[in-house]
C-alpha cells in the first residue's frame, strides 16, 4: 500500500469542496487572496494536499467564527509563519 504524505496533491477542488462543504468559488478567491496555493496538473486543474486542507479549515475557522475578512486573514497567516501560532483557533477544529 502507496503511503501519501500531507504534502501530496491529491484532492480535485470538486473533492474538497464536497469533503469541507464549501463552493469551489469560494476557494478560488481563498486562491486568488493568495490565501492558499493548491498545485496544478499539465492540465491546469487544481490538485489539493491535505496540508491545504488543513489551511482552508484554518481561513473559514478565522473568517467564520472569528469575524476576520480575507485580508486580515492573510496578514495573520504571515505572522504565524514568523512568530508561531500564537492567533487564538491555530489548529482548532
Amino acid at each position: 500500500m502507496v503511503e501519501i504524505g500531507d504534502k501530496a496533491p491529491v484532492y480535485a477542488i470538486g473533492i474538497v469542496a464536497e469533503m469541507l462543504d464549501i463552493h469551489p468559488r469560494t476557494l478560488r478567491i481563498y486562491e486568488e487572496y493568495g490565501l492558499i496555493c493548491p498545485a496544478r496538473t499539465r492540465g491546469n486543474n487544481r490538485l489539493y494536499s491535505k496540508k491545504d486542507l488543513e489551511l482552508i479549515q484554518r481561513v473559514r475557522y478565522l473568517t467564520q467564527v472569528k469575524g476576520v475578512n480575507l485580508a486580515g486573514v492573510k496578514i495573520i497567516l504571515q505572522l504565524e509563519e514568523i512568530i508561531g501560532p500564537v492567533i487564538t483557533g491555530a489548529g482548532k477544529r
